[in-house]
């Protein structure tokens, strides 16, 4: 999904081209301009400089002490995807001094992971692309995907659930919670809860209930019970 690239002494600068990829740099020290087709912009530290696929740039190298370039190259099929879109959504700013952007980006650089990737993609994506169509998702829709987390014996992850309701992690969390006032995680863990709770009254020992609810750490259950009905299990049974 990604390719890495560092340079960790900057000497070139760069006549006019284009990736065929979205790629996105960064410096540790120094300066360089960067000319798109309508307007320059001038990359420092603690900034990204975009580029979206396809958009002609050049860069200029203005500090001679310029050091550490990063550039991560991400494949244009993985961001389709991401984006659900056929063709990309560009970023719309060419440089971007976010923090957290800024810290994840770097943190991508070194393990290079394809999971942590589409998560820096997808905040990337939420915050800096036009996707107002991606937006809308119908009600029964997401009534269709608490329907299946409640019918589900399955322990369900954010990643599955996703998966299930072809949206991304952060849009689904978004829709989701604006639907039904917890997000995907909030009401999965509301409903083993509940699971748990309807199987102490048929009966069931403490720890047979956490386990066919789904849960598989007897502090985290308990924790999570006292969440919802403000008493532990124990006290429960008790009453």
């Amino acid at each position: 999904m990604i390719e890495v690239k560092h340079t960790q002494k900057v000497y070139s600068s760069y006549k006019k081209h284009h990736h065929d990829t979205l790629s996105i740099a960064t410096i540790q020290k120094g300066k360089i301009q960067i000319s798109y087709d309508d307007h320059d912009s001038f990359l420092t530290p603690n900034t990204l400089a975009i580029f979206n696929p396809y958009e002609n740039h050049k860069t200029t190298l203005i500090s001679p002490d310029t050091e550490d370039y990063d550039i991560i190259y991400f494949d244009l099929e993985s961001t389709l995807k991401i984006q659900q879109t056929e063709t990309f959504t560009p970023i719309t700013q060419s440089l971007i001094s976010d923090p957290s952007l800024v810290k994840s980006f770097a943190s991508l650089v070194v393990s290079k992971d394809d999971k942590e990737a589409e998560v820096f993609l997808e905040n990337l994506f939420e915050k800096y692309c036009d996707m107002k169509e991606e937006q809308q998702v119908p009600s029964e829709t997401l009534i269709k995907i608490r329907d299946y987390i409640e019918s589900s014996d399955e322990t369900l992850t954010l990643e599955a659930l996703a998966k299930y309701a072809n949206l991304s992690q952060n849009h689904l969390i978004r829709v989701f919670k604006k639907e039904f006032g917890l997000s995907p995680h909030a009401y999965i863990l509301n409903h083993k809860v509940h699971k748990a709770k309807r199987l102490l009254e048929e009966g069931s020992t403490i720890a047979e209930a956490s386990i066919t609810a789904g849960f598989y750490d007897q502090s985290h259950f308990h924790k999570a019970f006292k969440s919802v009905f403000a008493i532990t299990p124990k006290e429960f049974l008790k009453r």
